[in-house]
């Protein structure tokens, strides 16, 4: 089983240019795939286009956090077939992201001193941020539709505050702007937030 913390941080100006990043990279991806389709009749697997698009245009994003882009935008797809089956009417993934929800996975992701690095590729500072817990399986940052909001996935024994874990076998929750939330258990998504625990899944999009 696994758990989401998530934490509101605002806007900043990395935030809005590493969302930016994955929005161009999942627009790309969008075109490309609809334009091989149009015109050779071939739908491309999800390793073609992680191949053909290893980072986004501008080189901001950590590789693997631009192969999860490419992946999101294979979930949607998959997703659309499967809707497709009871709904004729559903309609695929075609309109183009100018932001996008950004995704770390585990290699990119440390706690350090307090603080919550996330990798964004060599050459590119990482996304910091005061941290009180430890590290996350996985981290996914989206607009709320106020601000940038940061979702990370835990599996359950490790989801509490390390003073938590040494005064109580009760997992705590703050109250404030940081919630705990049951997401996935490890087969079938329970909530709107398995996504941040599955790097396939598929939001400005949150």
């Amino acid at each position: 089983m696994y758990f989401v913390r998530k934490l509101k941080l605002g806007v900043s100006e990395q935030l809005q240019l590493l969302s930016r990043a994955a929005g161009e990279l999942y627009s790309q991806t969008l075109v490309s795939f609809w334009r091989v389709v149009r015109k050779k009749g071939l739908w491309l697997k999800p390793a073609t286009l992680m191949r053909w698009f290893p980072s986004d245009p501008e080189n901001r994003l950590h590789a693997y956090s631009a192969d999860a882009v490419v992946q999101s935008f294979f979930a949607s797809l998959k997703s659309w077939r499967e809707r497709r089956k009871t709904d004729p009417n559903a309609r695929p993934p075609r309109r183009r992201r100018y932001y996008y929800k950004i995704q770390w996975k585990a290699s990119a992701i440390k706690v350090v001193n307090g603080k919550l690095r996330l990798s964004n590729g060599k050459g590119n500072e990482p996304l910091v941020i005061p941290w009180a817990w430890d590290t996350p399986v996985w981290v996914e940052i989206g607009w709320d539709g106020r601000q940038y909001e940061l979702r990370a996935c835990y599996k359950l024994s490790d989801a509490r505050p390390k003073e938590e874990r040494k005064e109580s076998g009760v997992a705590g929750v703050d109250l404030g702007e940081a919630h705990l939330a049951v997401a996935h258990d490890g087969e079938t998504p329970t909530s709107p937030m398995a996504g941040c625990c599955v790097p396939s899944a598929a939001t400005r999009t949150s």
